[in-house]
């Protein structure tokens, strides 16, 4: 009977170095093994060096290789015994990686308390002629008590850039660094994460599943739903884990996603899958396993409020017009609110000022002469009561206003921009919001009442009872109110005089 022997070409390096799509999947490898060789209750140090004619990923505190170990790394495809949270799967990823990016590399290994340091070289990664031997130098270790290995190459075949393998970590090993379970750096550079733009009006919901999968193998399926405020430049679905690790993103498990309804871009959360079979590079789960459909199954009944509610919300971004009309009230707004610190501070030119604790001004023998005559019939005067010295409050500041759509039962909220400074963000899908926008003047005064609620609310600790927040918002609204044609023809007059 004739037999035919399965065998291994060298050539096979050649088509698993060019799976990859782009050097960042490559990279990716190359981590995966460094964050793979921690121990667990040890943070791991990654430290990543990028230039034009060099790529250093090297980890301290991990495992580390003796000679042994370093012969299963170039035992192509062998199934090697692996610890819970390795990532690794196929035995192949880190070698094809190496080949992808350069053509000249150099380990270096020193397991924890071995007092000597192991390397090996390869000066042409890309002679696929045959399957290689490599001789194992051997040195004093660096350092005893962490183990370490470090991977170099050169004669670089890819472009790599530091600021984007600084993302890339942030990406892909967030759970990681948020747990301390690894530390990486780039190029000297402590990588840091930033927090998710969620919207702050709606609380994400954590969950975890624990069931049993048709094979009767034991599952689990955790994470958290929220969602992402309008505009926030994220998209939306879920960021899918492996023991830590992205592996897909923009996840909607066979739901309806944003390219059904824009609304579900909003949608956003992680979700771990540690027991489902990933593809060769890591690029995405396997989704025919049997463990994929558990997860489905699983995370359906989770996902399917969150959607419909979702389905249900007609987002409509804002028009031109309802901008334009939201920048002419925050210029109105601070025009009169311009007027009204001049008032409290008894500034010539400003509005009446009765019923405020008069200023303490300089002694000036020359005399000024206030002059508040206007041939306006409608001459702004809204004095607070006389009982209200003494008790005015600082009122909230903001420096922008913009509309957009947030939850629909929340009729405006104040943003935190950059450097501490505020900005008012307007519902346009709060049902008042609609009943005014079509007619303009309710819309005006629709908008400067939501801007004077923000205005009187009082951050820190100095707060106001309801009483007082009722009466200091009723006063700034009349003043607001009886000073909005004056703030509107003082614009005007002053974008006249810059015409000129």
């Amino acid at each position: 009977m004739t037999k035919i022997k399965e065998q291994f070409h060298p050539g096979i390096k050649y088509a698993l170095s060019s799976n990859f799509r782009n050097w960042k999947e490559a990279i990716l490898e190359l981590l995966d093994n460094a964050v793979s060789d921690r121990i667990m209750g040890v943070p791991l140090q990654v430290s990543v060096l990028i230039g034009p004619e060099l790529i250093e990923i090297e980890n301290l505190g991990g495992v580390a290789m003796n000679p042994e170990k370093m012969g299963q790394m170039f035992s192509w495809g062998e199934q090697k015994d692996r610890q819970a949270w390795d990532i690794g799967a196929y035995g192949q990823g880190g070698k094809a990686a190496m080949t992808y990016l350069g053509n000249e590399m150099e380990i270096i290994s020193s397991p924890r308390l071995d007092d000597v340091e192991y390397s090996i070289k390869d000066a042409n990664l890309h002679d696929i002629s045959q399957l290689k031997e490599y001789d194992v130098q051997e040195r004093n270790a660096k350092n005893y008590d962490q183990g370490y290995v470090r991977i170099s190459l050169r004669q670089l075949r890819r472009r790599v850039k530091g600021e984007e393998v600084e993302d890339i970590v942030c990406e892909y090993y967030r759970p990681l660094i948020e747990r301390k379970e690894i530390q990486v750096t780039v190029n000297g550079k402590d990588i840091k994460l930033k927090n998710f733009p969620l919207d702050p009006e709606f609380n994400p919901q954590s969950f975890e599943i624990k069931t049993v999968r048709d094979d009767g193998r034991k599952i689990e399926v955790r994470g958290w739903i929220g969602r992402l405020q309008s505009r926030s430049g994220l998209r939306g679905g879920f960021r899918v884990y492996k023991l830590g690790r992205l592996i897909t993103s923009q996840e909607y498990f066979g739901k309806p996603d944003a390219n059904y309804k824009q609304s579900l871009n909003l949608l956003f959360g992680e979700v771990h899958l540690d027991y489902v079979t990933v593809t060769t590079n890591k690029t995405s789960f396997d989704q025919g396993s049997i463990g994929w459909q558990s997860a489905l199954t699983a995370i359906s009944p989770i996902l399917d409020p969150y959607i419909n509610d979702l389905l249900g919300r007609d987002i409509k971004e804002p028009t031109d017009e309802e901008k334009d009309k939201v920048e002419q009230t925050r210029q109105i707004l601070a025009e009169i609110m311009k007027q009204r610190d001049m008032q409290l501070k008894g500034i010539s030119g400003a509005p009446d000022s009765t019923g405020q604790k008069p200023p303490v001004r300089n002694e000036d023998p020359t005399p000024r002469v206030h002059n508040n005559h206007t041939d306006r019939k409608n001459e702004p005067r809204t004095p607070p009561p006389a009982g209200a010295i003494g008790k005015r409050r600082r009122l909230n500041e903001f420096i922008d206003m913009e509309p957009r759509a947030i939850d629909e039962n929340v009729r405006s909220v104040v943003e935190v921009i950059n450097d501490g400074k505020k900005k008012l963000v307007i519902n346009n899908q709060f049902p008042g919001y609609k009943a005014n926008k079509d007619n303009d003047k309710a819309n005006g005064f629709y908008l400067l009442e939501t801007a004077a609620l923000q205005l009187c609310k009082i951050d820190g600790d100095n707060k106001l009872t309801a009483s007082e927040f009722i009466i200091q918002f009723d006063e700034l609204l009349a003043y607001c109110c009886e000073n909005f044609e004056l703030a509107k023809d003082a614009i005007k007059k002053r974008n006249a005089t810059r015409k000129k």
